[in-house]
């Protein structure tokens, strides 16, 4: 009878146990709660976002819940310090972004428009004839640039990269720039993430680019001195899939970007330091205005020095097309 008493007591502690790990994962899941947004905030507001050969700068799966078919993104500057105060006439439109896509959510044109003195001065068109491949790669695509030169403007100062492919394996994937020929590796297999297997795998050589992770989701950037010494590093750091920080060293700068997300999991901003020697010198603050949708609707961006006086402020505009 006390053995049969004895395997009873076993089996609820047991059980208890059991609920107890269940209720803590559940809580744990609730903490590490994420939401999709439309940004991948790892590949834009930086050199990634002219990756021409990469369309993969949104999320698709938010372009197809709310069924857009047209992003417009316009890039201002702000001739006052006081962005509150700014008035229209005050915002100088430098730049304009058309994304159109198809009813998948993936981007099958992008056209981008430059301005002087609120006139164009030139514009790039791109118009996809694939969509990307599972490692975000489109191999298909044609270019029409338009730059009359009247304003100075010339081809060369265009800042877009577009590749052709090189090696798709299951280490690594290498790629060509089509204008400078600069080789950008992406090694997605962590087992050769190692300085030693890197070297071994690709035989990088002193100007080529080398990413740690995939074309979505990198993880490191650098370029080789040799087989250990490495420069131009940028560390990408991620919680639960979301992008939380992207630091970069030039020296003698250290520029880290912090992205911030609301209890929900939105992003709704990011602020860009810069220190030298672990001194701090200036600030870039970047917040979104979302609607109700939680699709963003503009980005205010501030930069302050050291005493908190704003010496530059950009902004960016988004409107949005949906489909019937």
């Amino acid at each position: 009878m006390r053995i049969l008493f004895f395997g009873l007591f076993c089996l609820i502690l047991s059980l208890l146990a059991c609920q107890a790990d269940k209720q803590k994962e559940h809580v744990n899941q609730e903490n590490s709660k994420t939401s999709s947004f439309l940004f991948r905030m790892q590949l834009l507001f930086n050199e990634t976002e002219n990756f021409m050969s990469f369309p993969i700068w949104f999320d698709d799966s938010v372009i197809r819940s709310h069924r857009i078919s047209h992003l417009t993104r316009e890039i201002f500057h702000i001739s006052i310090n006081n962005a509150d105060e700014a008035l229209d006439e005050d915002l100088d439109l430098r730049e304009k972004r058309d994304y159109f896509f198809d009813r998948n959510g993936a981007i099958d044109s992008l056209r981008i428009v430059y301005f002087f003195d609120d006139r164009p001065i030139g514009s790039v068109k791109y118009l996809y004839q694939s969509e990307p491949d599972k490692n975000g790669f489109c191999a298909r695509f044609n270019r029409v640039i338009n730059i009359p030169g009247d304003f100075g403007m010339v081809q060369s100062e265009i800042p877009f990269h577009s590749f052709t492919q090189l090696v798709s394996g299951k280490k690594h994937l290498s790629f060509a720039d089509m204008e400078n020929g600069v080789k950008y590796h992406y090694m997605v297999n962590k087992k050769y993430h190692g300085p030693l297997s890197v070297d071994s795998v690709i035989h990088p050589g002193a100007d080529d680019i080398i990413f740690l992770g995939t074309p979505i989701k990198p993880m490191k950037r650098y370029s080789v001195i040799n087989k250990v010494h490495e420069r131009n590093i940028h560390n990408y750091v991620y919680e639960n899939d979301q992008i939380k920080t992207i630091s970069r060293e030039e020296y003698p700068f250290n520029i880290r970007r912090t992205i911030s997300y609301d209890d929900e999991g939105i992003c709704t901003g990011f602020i860009d330091s810069t220190f030298s020697e672990n001194i701090f010198l200036t600030r870039s603050k970047a917040e979104f205005t979302l609607n109700d949708k939680k699709l963003p609707m503009q980005l205010l961006r501030k930069k302050e020095n050291h005493e908190n006086k704003t010496s530059r402020v950009s902004l960016e505009k988004y409107s949005y097309e949906v489909y019937e």
